[in-house]
């Protein structure tokens, strides 16, 4: 931890195996908590990886993380496929670059998150 202001880095990756427990464990969401107020102290924004619940998006919202990737968002693509979507803007949030809200039934709860705050 001591090393982690000594690096250039300015975002921070959070493992999915911190995102899986969210909604089940409530230690896992102060422990994210812990790690993003920690990475924003540090001048530098958080990914939250492997998110493929509507729970775990509102939880890794309600703690202030600033990018979520995972199934609930999109498949992973090859480059040229990202490419084309990112050209075509279709179906993708003009926010957070590279968030897709393709799943049907979380549409409601995508579009509360797409209208929302983070950058």
């Amino acid at each position: 931890m001591a090393r982690l202001s000594m690096f250039p880095w300015d975002v921070l990756k959070i493992d999915r195996a911190f995102i899986d427990p969210l909604g089940r464990a409530d230690n896992a969401q102060h422990v994210v908590r812990g790690i993003v107020a920690l990475t924003h102290s540090l001048g530098m924004r958080t990914v939250a990886e492997g998110v493929e619940t509507i729970e775990q998006l509102h939880r890794l919202r309600d703690v202030g993380c600033d990018i979520v990737q995972g199934y609930l968002i999109d498949r992973p693509l090859r480059s040229g496929e990202a490419s084309q979507r990112m050209t075509r803007r279709t179906g993708w949030d003009r926010k957070v670059t590279g968030i897709s809200w393709n799943s049907p039934s979380a549409q409601d709860d995508c579009n509360a998150f797409n209208n929302s705050s983070w950058e």
